[in-house]
């Protein structure tokens, strides 16, 4: 732009040196050199900066959405109609117009595609709807973009594993890829059904609700194999104002008291991303777990425990219950871990 504007000052020095009445000798040929080389001149420093020293940059490139360009190359050469990839929004970092996006005008394959609102309301409908004829989905996760603080609740995560089996993660420069296998036949994601708690920890959060059980494929009824996952959604309510960030452990123990597999997760709020320092008193709030079971786990009975602690500190609240143990634990159940099925 500035070679283009030097040339056309120059032209125009040139066309008012013509219409001039008095015009020094040889003076339209000085100007003409003289412009040539500043328009050669700017034109060579701006190729250096916006091709050589800017173009390459990751700035620009981020600009240009290549982390687009590359998952639409991806998706063409290694996935055919079988896969479906799904691509998470973050809710809080504002609405995408789908029609409007990158891959939309560059992607040219078989495989399907769907973006994934990180709205917990319409997630399962929406893995449902995308999952629907495919045998595989591959499951993004941002490592650049505004989105890379999609779904805090890991809420694909676990509906996929849930009901299908996790296969492999595959990492790439700008996100990486979660692949699972369906199960046979049409699957319809959704929440559990809970069965109904009253435990109040400290006057300040209430656990009103609790399901369990072991995913697709790792056992049956209250029985689950080694190396296999179990399935967990609680109910959450805030009972009072509170300046702390509030997590949840769930863990698999033995009748000696020892574990088994272990999961921690923070608690968010499914709307505006938010830790339960920010939740309004009388806030409600669903969690969902993936517990890991040892495959070295001896078969027999095991009790599933869930207890709540502050985050910054690791203190875990009282809950009220008639009997409490030392861990202040609440025992969600029962298990059977059987030898790992094959």
């Amino acid at each position: 732009l500035v070679a283009l504007g030097l040339a056309a000052l120059v032209l125009v020095c040139f066309w008012l040196l013509r219409r001039s009445i008095i015009a020094p000798a040889g003076m339209v040929g000085v100007i003409l050199a003289v412009g040539v080389v500043l328009a050669v001149s700017a034109g060579l420093r701006t190729y250096q900066r916006y091709f050589v020293e800017w173009g390459p940059s990751e700035e620009a490139r981020l600009e240009y959405h290549v982390y687009d360009l590359e998952l639409a190359g991806l998706m063409a050469r290694e996935s055919g109609p079988e896969t479906v990839y799904l691509l998470p929004l973050d809710s809080t970092a504002g609405i995408v117009n789908p029609l409007l996006d990158t891959i939309t005008f560059v992607y040219e394959g078989q495989a399907g595609y769907d973006f994934l609102p990180d709205d917990e309301r319409i997630t399962a409908s929406r893995l449902t709807e995308g999952a629907a004829g495919r045998q595989k989905v591959r499951l993004l996760t941002w490592k650049v973009t505004k989105h890379t603080g999609a779904d805090p609740k890991n809420l694909a995560d676990y509906y996929l594993e849930k009901w299908g089996e996790w296969q492999n993660r595959d990492s790439y420069q700008y996100f990486d890829i979660d692949t699972y296998a369906l199960s046979e036949g049409a699957v319809t994601f959704g929440p559990a059904e809970l069965f109904p708690l009253d435990v109040v920890f400290e006057g300040q959060m209430a656990l009103t609700g609790a399901a369990f059980g072991p995913e697709v494929g790792a056992g049956q009824g209250n029985m689950v194999g080694a190396s296999g996952r179990v399935w967990v959604e609680l109910a959450w309510e805030k009972l009072a104002e509170s300046p702390d960030d509030y997590q949840a452990s769930i863990w698999l123990e033995d009748e000696t008291g020892h574990p088994v597999g272990q999961v921690d997760k923070q608690l968010w709020s499914g709307e505006g991303h938010q830790p339960t320092s920010k939740w309004p008193a009388g806030s409600a709030e669903r969690d969902y777990y993936l517990l890991r079971i040892d495959p070295t786990a001896p078969p027999g009975p095991y009790h599933l425990k869930a207890v709540l602690y502050d985050g910054a500190t690791g203190r875990r609240l009282a809950p009220e219950l008639p009997e409490m143990g030392a861990d202040l634990a609440v025992i969600l159940g029962e298990l059977t871990v059987m030898p790992a099925f094959e």
